[in-house]
């Protein structure tokens, strides 16, 4: 006899279990397809419609239109849930340094 024990996950939005038939993973966060929606409009999202700042999660329309109302992103900037249990790996990241310039390459001759 064989027992099916399911899924520990959590829900990112919820943090109630996710069970296999209502397991949605995107970015390799765990939601329910119902919690799986735009943090602005509502809508219901799927893994190829949905845009994510800061773990806040958008359909494309919105993250577009908020994006146009001011002109950059910081306005949006909003804590998730999500982000009180993942670490913020952009933060380690360092911006890219310019490549010195080639020989003969910015002279005037």
């Amino acid at each position: 006899m064989s027992s099916f024990t399911g899924t520990q996950d959590k829900c990112a939005e919820c943090d109630k279990t996710v069970h296999f038939i209502d397991l949605l993973t995107a970015d390799g966060v765990t939601y329910h397809k119902t919690c799986f929606k735009c943090s602005h409009g509502g809508c219901i999202l799927t893994t190829s419609s949905y845009a994510a700042l800061n773990g806040v999660l958008y359909c494309k329309i919105h993250f577009a239109q908020l994006f146009m109302e001011k002109g950059s992103y910081s306005h949006m900037m909003k804590k998730s849930p999500s982000q009180d249990t993942l670490p913020d790996m952009a933060a380690d990241e360092q911006p890219p340094e310019p490549a010195p310039p080639q020989d003969g390459e910015g002279e005037d001759n």
